[in-house]
């Protein structure tokens, strides 16, 4: 839930911006995040780390995406 709550806001912050750019990879890795959060059947330390990987990928995205709005 709060992947989606966190992609809506980002979504809309871009919406607003004036480069009016679209989170398509961003929308992608967090939907990619939610399927696998979803199959998880047991937190164990390599499903964890995959989480982790797959939140590490969103946040350099959104690095790189504000690098070119500022």
């Amino acid at each position: 839930m709060f992947i989606i709550l966190s992609e809506r806001l980002f979504v809309k912050s871009i919406c607003k911006s004036r480069f009016k750019m679209k989170p398509v990879v961003i929308a992608a890795l967090s939907k990619d995040l939610q399927v696998y959060v979803r199959t998880v059947q047991k937190l164990d330390q390599a499903s964890l780390l995959e989480i982790n990987k797959k939140l590490l990928k969103m946040q350099l995205e959104v690095f790189e995406i504000l690098g070119k709005i500022s």
